[in-house]
């Protein structure tokens, strides 16, 4: 993907004279649910625009009774050429269709659909809800050496089912041919949180050797690389649940199993 840079005026003009949309993506200024959709954008080489964050809640903030454009309870929000579609799962879908990160195997849909929805379950359960509640250190303790532990081993059973007799590197279903929405949002979940909480890193590569090396090898991207730079600073979920977050993770169980690796 090419992100807008320069004259949005201009950039929105030439991008409309060439025939391709150029997608708006109303999210706030942190990683977290966000990343589904820039990074399934990004190996799609698809052009968007993210929205300032003040549209996003002046948009949001209209009473249902004087809603004009789109009515949604949280972003991401999408917007192609106006049409707005709320919902992770929904949008990532959608675009997976329409930028031809779609597999054609019912069952490698069905798959791809399970990773959206346990990728954004897990993210979910890693920020106590989204915030509504806050860490306690035995609380994380004990989530991670259980339920997230578990998640791993999920994501990583498929990666080494659909890898199975194969001999070369392949995408996460098993195919050669390109990446689909199933390999972008592997790279949202896992190698953002890698990124922005390099105390898991060494737990996500011991747990999901397959997955962790996939995510490598799509890195290298150039318009991942080319994201990752731009958002070297961005707060991963943002507000009090991610200090809540980094506290627990300054553990020394944490911290020291971080510098080893």
């Amino acid at each position: 993907m090419v992100l807008v840079t320069g004259s949005l005026a201009s950039s929105r003009a030439a991008y409309a004279s060439s025939g391709r949309t150029m997608y708006k993506l109303y999210y706030h200024d942190i990683l977290f649910r966000g990343q589904f959709v820039r990074c399934l954008l990004e190996l799609a080489n698809e052009q968007y625009e993210q929205v300032p964050s003040a549209e996003l809640y002046a948009l949001k903030a209209q009473p249902p009774s004087q809603a004009s454009q789109a009515l949604f309870m949280a972003p991401p929000l999408l917007e192609d050429d106006g049409f707005f579609i709320a919902q992770t799962p929904a949008i990532v879908s959608y675009l997976a269709r329409k930028c031809g990160m779609m597999p054609t195997d019912n069952h490698d849909i069905a798959t791809a659909d399970m990773v959206v929805n346990n990728g954004n379950d897990l993210i979910r359960e890693l920020t106590c809800d989204c915030g509504a509640a806050m860490w306690t250190q035995d609380a994380f303790d004990a989530f991670v050496s259980d339920r997230f532990l578990r998640w791993l081993a999920i994501f990583e059973y498929t990666a080494r089912q659909k890898a199975a007799g194969r001999t070369e590197p392949c995408y996460y279903l098993g195919n050669k041919e390109g990446p689909t929405y199933a390999d972008s949002t592997l790279y949202a979940v896992f190698a953002t949180m890698q990124a922005a909480l390099p105390q898991l890193s060494p737990i996500l590569r011991q747990h999901m050797p397959r997955v962790m090396s996939l995510c490598d090898r799509l890195g290298t991207n150039p318009n991942l690389v080319a994201l990752a730079h731009r958002q070297g600073s961005l707060p991963y979920c943002g507000g009090q649940i991610e200090q809540s977050l980094r506290a627990v993770l300054n553990n020394s169980k944490y911290t020291t199993h971080a510098s080893a690796a």
